[in-house]
């Protein structure tokens, strides 16, 4: 009972917060769904933003790790294998 009670008081908090915001732009003369729209398009885009910078630097980072293993490829000596001859005697 008493927990319908406080999730009760959290609904009617966020309805109050979202009729007092309207009523704020509407005084300022700002249309509240274009302001939605608008702001949810923003966020959609900058969204965009940080997954593209994301994957931009998840490239570079691969291509530096590539270049880094590529190098110590190329840099590093193979091991001379020294193989002893085994010469059959025969008896």
């Amino acid at each position: 009972m008493r927990e319908e009670g406080i999730s009760l008081s959290e609904m009617d908090f966020d309805e109050k917060r979202n009729i007092n915001k309207r009523k704020k732009l509407i005084a300022k003369g700002i249309d509240p769904d274009e302001y939605e729209l608008m702001k949810k398009s923003l966020k959609k885009e900058k969204m965009k933003q940080i997954k593209k910078e994301k994957r931009r630097l998840g490239r570079q980072k691969r291509a530096k790790e590539k270049e880094l293993i590529d190098t110590s490829i190329k840099t590093k000596k193979k091991p001379e294998v020294k193989v002893k001859k085994v010469m059959n005697l025969k008896k």
